[in-house]
């Protein structure tokens, strides 16, 4: 799962672009309180502030604005 986002965050032009890229690789996107994803062989959605620190929602979007 971390591959994917690091790939994503390299290929998005803006967040909304990261989050429809994220959907195309087969997650399942689930914006609150914070960001979690959920791919087909998962049961529950994993926040991606948990899998790293630096994939909060701020921070993907800074990211995206700096490619």
């Amino acid at each position: 799962m971390e591959e994917d986002v690091r790939y994503v965050l390299g290929k998005a032009s803006d967040f909304d672009n990261f989050l429809f890229l994220m959907e195309q690789l087969g997650y399942e996107v689930k914006r609150g309180k914070h960001l979690a994803v959920k791919s087909k062989e998962m049961k529950r959605f994993r926040r991606l502030d948990t899998i790293n620190e630096e994939y909060t929602e701020e921070n993907i979007k800074k990211a995206s604005c700096i490619l």
